[in-house]
């Protein structure tokens, strides 16, 4: 399933909703729904503070069904090209290492003007 949201913190409860709904017919440990709901709160917050800049923009979220019985979140914006997964480990950038620590695997693309991050979770 796909959702489209604008780029506002005012989007943001809708867009973890949309989430939680999708991650729980995969997930069914409530600790591990959390932790996804986190790593993507975390993720989509700093794509609206950080990559828009407060401006807001589109942002596309995809929820799969893994083989296996795994949920993989792929986040996307067009904002300017960043790879969170490359920012060095510093005061600034403790949430993306809390992410690593929610989720089992995070990978960054980038897609022509797309920054797409994508998150696996374990069922």
């Amino acid at each position: 399933m796909r959702t489209k949201i604008l780029a506002t913190l005012d989007a943001l409860d809708g867009a973890l909703e949309f989430i939680r709904n999708e991650a729980q017919t995969v997930i069914s440990s409530p600790e591990h729904l959390s932790q996804v709901e986190l790593a993507c709160e975390e993720a989509l917050v700093n794509i609206i503070r950080h990559g828009y800049r407060n401006t807001p923009g589109p942002i596309e979220i995809e929820c799969k069904k893994e083989p296996a019985h795994a949920c993989e979140i792929s986040i996307s914006d067009w904002s300017e090209a960043y790879n969170p997964l490359a920012a060095p480990y510093e005061e600034g950038h403790r949430g993306i290492a809390l992410m690593k620590s929610l989720v089992d695997k995070i990978e960054y693309t980038r897609d022509g003007s797309k920054n797409i991050l994508t998150l696996h979770k374990e069922a």
